[in-house]
């Protein structure tokens, strides 16, 4: 019986953190995309540990939507992309490439509070809760049908720091 195949994007220690859980999970992934370094992303994060520790091959780019990656990704063929904290949108080429569809994570409890800094706005907006949110990508930011959404109480004296590390805790359960 055929594995399920995954093809992994993101650049963040949120993509570290749950790509980790997916190698270990029973997907087969077939390679890492992300970037060498960001001047944009304060928690960018160095994925070439999965290259040594995983055994996973791994794919540097900065533009994610260039034909060299869109040429990369089908020679994959994989059944599911996951795009786990990367900046910019994936266009309907890259996302129509896996056998069944892209994957997305937000820090939200969406529809509520798409965009960029969410857990900083959750906390800004001294909302009651926020979530940690898997749902099919589309071309529009944050949107497209939810596949599994935990609630997360935010605390009164919550800091972003601790809203994060509880994000990772509930979403580690969720892949």
């Amino acid at each position: 019986m055929k594995r399920v195949s995954v093809i992994l994007i993101g650049n963040l220690l949120t993509s570290k953190v749950l790509f980790e859980e997916i190698i270990k999970s029973k997907l087969k992934t077939l390679s890492i995309i992300t970037k060498k370094k960001s001047k944009f992303n304060s928690d960018h994060q160095n994925l070439r540990i999965f290259t040594k520790k995983y055994k996973v091959p791994i794919t540097f780019t900065n533009n994610v939507n260039s034909k060299k990656i869109e040429t990369f990704i089908k020679s994959q063929k994989p059944d599911y992309i996951f795009c786990i904290g990367w900046s910019s949108l994936l266009k309907k080429n890259i996302l129509e490439i896996p056998k069944f569809f892209s994957i997305g994570f937000h820090p939200t409890e969406l529809p509520k509070n798409r965009g960029r800094n969410p857990i900083i706005w959750s906390i800004f907006l001294k909302l009651k809760q926020t979530a940690s949110t898997f749902f099919i990508l589309n071309e529009k930011a944050d949107n497209g049908p939810i596949i599994s959404q935990k609630k997360i109480l935010i605390s009164k004296n919550e800091s972003s720091t601790t809203l994060y590390k509880k994000i990772l805790v509930v979403s580690k359960k969720q892949i």
